[in-house]
């Protein structure tokens, strides 16, 4: 199934992508009904985010998850994956007991508001990408022993940066492999994939792939409009195809980001849609 990351979409209004009241109005531009919350720290009125942002905290608008789940159940759009506020894994790291208090209230949160959008999937970025020693049996147990609370949710792990020098995202995957009971999983990402040149690698965990993040840049080509990693050079027209070969039918989620408005997204999902048939 084709999803559309609401990380972006509201560029697609005109509207800067913190402004939440332009998820709505940017899925009824594009005509796209299903979506991925991604549920911003820019919005938390608490603190500003601890990774970085191209916005001004002390400007964005401000709501919790559970107003923005009321607020999105009025509308047409249906929310199958949300996306935890990308600050969890930073919070899940620290060595600050206030921090690991709040890791644990958002993730609450969050999966308080996917079983009120009757979302089955929540994406995680469960590490911080800066520690240079991830212990991830340490990080996993909280995340475990709070989801399992919410039964009908699966956890999915995305392969976000790692900076720890014994480990890779191969290894990484291949250590939450014994670690998560067999309902959850992995989210895999193209554009870190790219990055780290993981892509074959982390293949080999295609049966417990539950997402894949198109996270890419439209650019345009003398062969016409491509679809591109921020980083690194992975084909992922060809990643595309090759991961729906193999008979994949998870979620397909467009990350798209240097959006200039509704053409950019239009075609970017035409992009997709053409190398994923069926979507």
């Amino acid at each position: 199934m084709f999803l559309l990351s609401s990380g972006s979409l509201p560029v697609a209004a005109g509207r800067n992508f913190f402004d939440y009241e332009g998820i709505e109005e940017g899925a009824r531009i594009l005509n796209i009904k299903d979506l991925e919350l991604v549920m911003l720290p820019e919005w938390d009125v608490e603190r500003s985010p601890l990774t970085p942002s191209n916005a001004d905290w002390s400007e964005t608008p401000k709501i919790g998850p559970a107003e923005l789940a009321l607020h999105l159940k009025t509308t047409p759009i249906r929310v199958h994956s949300l996306h935890v506020n990308r600050d969890l894994g930073v919070m899940l790291s620290s060595q600050n007991p206030t921090l690991q208090k709040r890791a644990s209230q958002v993730l609450q949160e969050n999966l308080e508001a996917a079983r009120n959008l009757y979302a089955r999937l929540l994406v995680i970025h469960l590490w911080h990408t800066y520690d240079r020693n991830v212990q991830l049996e340490k990080l996993t147990y909280p995340v475990l022993k709070t989801a399992a609370l919410y039964p009908e949710i699966k956890i999915s792990i995305e392969n976000i940066p790692l900076s720890d020098p014994d480990l890779t995202s191969f290894q990484a995957w291949q250590i939450l492999n014994q670690l998560l009971p067999p309902q959850h999983g992995f989210t895999l990402d193209l554009n870190w994939a790219s990055l780290h040149q993981s892509f074959p690698q982390l293949l080999e965990f295609l049966p417990r792939i539950m997402n894949v993040h198109v996270h890419c840049q439209l650019i345009c080509t003398p062969q016409g409009y491509q679809l591109s990693p921020l980083t690194g050079n992975l084909d992922i027209s060809s990643a595309l195809r090759k991961i729906t070969s193999t008979g994949y039918n998870g979620y397909v989620t467009l990350e798209l980001k240097g959006a200039r408005g509704t053409d950019d997204f239009q075609r970017a999902i035409a992009l997709i849609k053409k190398d994923v048939p069926g979507l």
